[in-house]
């Protein structure tokens, strides 16, 4: 017996050891760690590698790894769709792993995606999901968290919270006294105090970050000295903007920031009343092919037409720069359309892939929880058989126990029925007492009420009630039924007080003989009368007189 059950062990056992080398075990994890190191000083060759990795074949471990060396790494070709559904994959993995280095690095580098995307808002949200998982003492990335917010916040115009991250980056960057991060956090820094008018100190930032900026490197040189000219310019010093947007043009190499800057050098020469030449430098940056500098430029050369009392000159360049204007619109209106459809196509694209996933992971998960509900069917049948004589010695004593709990029970519940059925006896019994009491004593009001009544008739035989009667009247309805017209005026405020009167005369049942004789009315004028107060008090699904009766 023994040796049969260990022979049906030994096939579920080797199917586990299977299952287990499939799932957590395929043999890549340390070609993933190797492109992760690789990355650092080659990340093109690193790429190259990492894109020939098929992901279908990774365990779930090696797939979260893939997708954050992928996100990590992207380009401008990779589609957001995939990139984001890997992100979603490894960020569930190092969730449940709990391992807060990996998940700082998704959220950080999947918010710089998104915030290239133009999703601001969802980029804001992973920047600080990331500052939730950041490791304190790294001051790189917290270095890196802050400047990436802080260049996000001055996007939103949330200037409280940019001026926050930016001086936390600055902060970081001197705790890792690197100069170059020092100078790059000043630069972003400045943009802060221009943003706010603060000209001054946005200049007293910048030439400090000159100072830290390493002469080699030309064109971030060449960005600070053009933002410089900018601070100039905004508070009309034309020759210092010159000075400085000319020591810009001197180091850099790039196009269409020379056109740029030569745009800038027109508005200091203009600053400085050199018309012509503003005017030739503005028309030289017209040629640059970028739209925001053609705009600029055109506007630049309307007004300073416009100063020169050339009006048709400055309506040409005025059109033209509308013309450009309103293109720079239609195309940040197609980049809005575009991205709704993308999100579209996102979410379309990523129900499909995870159907796709789940079909494709289904049939093989079915199979390997088959195989594990055999092994513990198998398990159980074993423990079962060692436990199968012991329990067929106690058996017997269960039973008994048993039947002898159920007659208790039984008797419990026979006992509480018959306690239940006298407590339901005696309840009936009161309300019948009740409903009799209520008949009685209804009878014996209207023997008091209706001889009042009748008693208030004239000469003529006419019903006239004096507002003593009607008080003694209210009196009673008040003292037999409860305050009956303080609580129907406390539900119905609207009521009037005639109405409260006909409502007392319903509550003691008055016949409709009496009440036409009490109103000088027909009988039926009383029954409209008591249609539109029910209409008044908004009763439905009873007559009036079925509703205060029961009030």
């Amino acid at each position: 017996m023994r040796y049969r059950w260990y022979a049906l062990l030994l096939p579920a056992l080797i199917v586990l050891f299977l299952f287990y080398y499939d799932v957590f075990y395929s043999g890549y994890i340390e070609e993933l760690y190797r492109i992760e190191k690789m990355y650092n000083d080659h990340p093109m060759e690193a790429r190259a590698v990492l894109l020939k990795i098929d992901p279908r074949s990774l365990t779930r471990k090696e797939r979260a790894l893939y997708g954050l060396l992928r996100i990590k790494n992207h380009s401008g070709y990779d589609s957001f769709t995939e990139l984001d559904s890997l992100a979603e994959e490894a960020i569930d993995y190092y969730r449940h792993a709990i391992d807060s280095s990996r998940l700082f690095q998704l959220y950080y580098f999947k918010g710089k995606i998104l915030g290239e995307k133009g999703f601001l808002v969802r980029a804001a949200v992973h920047y600080r999901k990331a500052q939730e998982y950041a490791v304190e003492n790294d001051l790189d990335t917290r270095y890196l968290l802050s400047s990436s917010m802080g260049r996000m916040y001055h996007v939103k115009m949330m200037r409280e919270d940019e001026k926050r991250a930016k001086l936390e980056a600055l902060h970081y960057a001197g705790l890792l006294n690197d100069s170059l991060l020092l100078g790059q956090a000043l630069i972003e820094m400045s943009g802060y105090y221009y943003g706010t008018g603060d000209y001054e100190l946005c200049r007293g930032v910048l030439k400090q970050a000159v100072r830290l900026m390493p002469v080699s490197d030309k064109e971030r040189l060449a960005t600070v000295y053009a933002k410089l000219s900018q601070t100039y310019l905004s508070v009309n010093r034309g020759d210092s903007a010159l000075y400085y947007i000319d020591r810009a043009l001197a180091l850099t190499t790039d196009r269409l920031a020379v056109y740029r800057y030569y745009n800038r050098k027109g508005d200091a020469f203009l600053k400085l009343g050199r018309k012509d030449s503003a005017e030739y430098y503005f028309s030289y940056s017209l040629v640059s092919g970028d739209i925001r500098t053609q705009m600029a430029a055109y506007y630049d050369l309307s007004g300073l037409k416009e100063e020169s009392g050339d009006r048709s000159g400055a309506l040409k360049y005025l059109k033209l720069y509308v013309a450009q204007r309103d293109s720079l619109d239609l195309e940040r209106k197609e980049l809005f359309f575009d991205n709704l459809s993308n999100i579209a196509a996102y979410q379309r694209a990523r129900e499909k892939a995870d159907l796709k996933e789940s079909e494709l992971n289904r049939k093989k998960i079915t199979f390997y929880r088959i195989l594990m509900g055999v092994f513990f069917v198998l398990s159980l049948l074993v423990w079962l058989s060692y436990r199968n004589e012991r329990h067929r010695r106690k058996l017997k004593a269960n039973i008994r126990q048993k039947e002898e709990n159920i007659m208790r029970a039984l008797l419990l519940q026979q006992e509480a029925e018959n306690k239940l059925l006298k407590e339901r006896e005696g309840k009936e019994q009161a309300e019948m007492e009740r409903l009799s009491l209520t008949v009685e004593y209804y009878k014996r009001l209207n023997e008091m009420m209706i001889p009042f009544l009748l008693r208030s008739r004239n000469r003529q035989g006419a019903m006239h009630l004096k507002e003593e009667e009607w008080s003694i009247i209210i009196e009673n309805t008040n003292a037999c039924f409860e305050g009956f017209t303080l609580r129907i005026k406390a539900v119905y405020p609207q009521l009037t007080e005639e109405e409260i009167r006909f409502c007392c005369l319903i509550k003691m049942e008055l016949p409709i003989s009496l009440l036409s004789e009490v109103y000088h009315i027909a009988r039926t004028s009383i029954s409209r009368k008591k249609v539109r107060l029910k209409e008044k008090m908004r009763i439905e699904e009873m007559t009036l007189d079925d509703f205060i009766r029961g009030f």
